[in-house]
């Protein structure tokens, strides 16, 4: 009965792994270069020991034995098999909404400054209208009413 005890307490320190390595690939989701990506990894292992040997120390496990190894493996392939899918699918849910809801903000963005930028050329166009040469009356500074030539 204590080996059965022993082995759901390395399947659990597995679980508690397999929690740590959801962290360390959030890390990894930013980083783009292999070393350290290569490092994160090593952390992982590093930290994946450490969780281990507090797990075996706190429930005071007895020698370390090779199916003890091949439980907390279990647990850390359960745990990817099981609760990683869950997180993964809600996450992918989250990002869907948070990036739909980001390109909906950033079109209407867009179409306002598009708006602008025809606003301050239509502005452009008749300051520039306004200021030709083409009407003499405009560059005599004669009003409308007055025609050049006829009495």
């Amino acid at each position: 009965m204590e080996q059965i005890a022993v082995v759901l307490v390395c399947a659990l320190s597995g679980v508690f792994a397999g929690m740590f390595y959801e962290a360390v690939c959030v890390f990894r989701c930013f980083i783009k270069n292999k070393i350290a990506r290569t490092a994160a990894d090593v952390l992982f292992f590093i930290g994946f020991s450490f969780i281990f040997i507090g797990i075996s120390v706190l429930f005071q496990l007895p020698d370390f034995r090779f199916y003890m190894f091949l439980a907390a493996l279990l647990g850390f392939f359960l745990y990817l098999e099981t609760i990683h899918r869950m997180l993964a699918f809600f996450a992918k849910k989250l990002y869907n909404k948070y990036r739909s809801s980001c390109v909906r903000f950033l079109t209407q963005l867009a179409y306002r400054r598009e708006r602008r930028k025809v606003q301050k050329n239509s502005n452009r166009h008749n300051d520039s209208r306004n200021n030709t040469f083409g009407d003499p009356a405009r560059i005599l500074d004669l009003s409308d009413d007055c025609h050049i030539g006829t009495k």
